[in-house]
């Protein structure tokens, strides 16, 4: 059996195992997030053997500041100052479209405007910086988020609209980009601010928060992304996060790189 094989199987059987999932969930974020976690990383940085992302300098973006936006992730655990261009967001929805899907993983194999975008230089270069090492491409993902609706047509919560963590590698980062405008009825990506670097045993044990949790124990440090199609933001999501409820769709690229773990 492949890699790949063995993974699916291994998912397969945690989603019919609740308790098995969690399980996983919690040793992952051990493995990866404990307090051994900046030495690890310290050692990546100068050992690092990753070959390197090939880039290309096409205008995808408006000019980036990397050594802000990578300062920026590393203070809040997120930053702002993405903007991809006009032909860019166009050629993504055209070839997304045409597929007639709610999601679809790792796009950037059938889209070359997708690959374009997730080996910009500008992109890559912000990456780098917050390694602090060459990155690695890890993997790709586009989605609408539709509203769900009860039976008396009120939008109700899904699990990713819960304040949650997740668990990339030693250090990981993101890379979201709305492709249809999004204001506060879309389901906006909100974020908190700081909290990517250290994870309390109790963090590693539940990796959610309720609104009530994050709002007494957080309170100003929450902050809600909107922005018009083409507006992106970096994040490294061992930050607490999670997508508004929704009222109206919301189509979304997420681009992820990883400092060690390679694409299965």
């Amino acid at each position: 059996m492949s890699l790949k094989g063995f993974h699916e199987v291994l998912e397969n059987i945690c989603r019919k195992r609740p308790w098995l999932l969690h399980a996983a969930r919690i040793m992952s974020a051990v493995v990866y997030l404990g307090p051994w976690r900046h030495l690890i990383v310290r050692m990546l940085q100068i050992t690092n053997k990753n070959h390197q992302v090939p880039v290309n300098k096409l205008n995808c973006f408006s000019a980036l500041d990397s050594d802000y936006i990578a300062h920026s992730i590393d203070r809040y655990g997120y930053s702002m100052g993405i903007h991809l261009s006009g032909e860019y967001v166009d050629a993504v929805l055209r070839f997304y479209q045409a597929l007639d899907a709610e999601l679809l993983r790792n796009p950037h194999s059938k889209s070359k405007a997708i690959l374009d975008i997730a080996h910009n230089h500008q992109i890559i270069e912000v990456v780098r910086k917050y390694f602090g090492a060459e990155p690695v491409f890890h993997s790709s993902v586009i989605y609408w988020s539709f509203p769900c609706l009860d039976s008396e047509g009120t939008p109700f919560r899904l699990r990713h609209q819960r304040f949650h963590y997740d668990v990339g590698d030693f250090r990981s980062l993101n890379v979201f980009i709305y492709l249809t405008n999004t204001d506060l009825d879309c389901g906006p990506h909100v974020v908190i601010e700081q909290t990517h670097k250290y994870k309390t045993p109790s963090q590693f044990v539940k990796h959610t928060l309720t609104d009530k949790e994050a709002h007494d124990k957080y309170g100003n440090r929450i902050k809600v992304i909107m922005g018009e199609k083409g507006t992106g933001f970096f994040e490294d999501t061992t930050c607490f996060h999670k997508q508004l409820i929704n009222k109206k769709p919301r189509l979304i690229l997420n681009l992820v790189y990883t400092m060690l773990r390679q694409p299965i």
